[in-house]
């Protein structure tokens, strides 16, 4: 686990799949979730499953913001990586 700005970490891939789930059961919003991501989403162990989830969360908010996934769709993607 690497520790950055104000103490906030990614810690493990178990820790971000259950940041997705908290946002997927509404106990988040993803406004909240986007916030944690972007803060931590660069202290991904290169190389390991780590770096493969915080890649596809990127690319899927990216999609979201690009209109390229509908809010239904990024959903589901999301809930494939919980």
């Amino acid at each position: 686990m690497i520790e950055i700005f104000g103490g906030q970490t990614l810690g493990s891939t178990r820790h971000v799949r259950e940041r997705v789930r908290r946002w997927l059961d509404g106990r988040i919003s993803l406004r909240e979730f986007e916030e944690w991501f972007v803060a931590v989403a660069g202290t991904a162990a290169e190389g390991g499953d780590d770096e493969l989830v915080v890649a596809s969360i990127d690319m899927n908010l990216s999609e979201l913001d690009d209109g390229v996934l509908t809010g239904e769709e990024f959903r589901k993607q999301m809930a494939g990586l919980a």
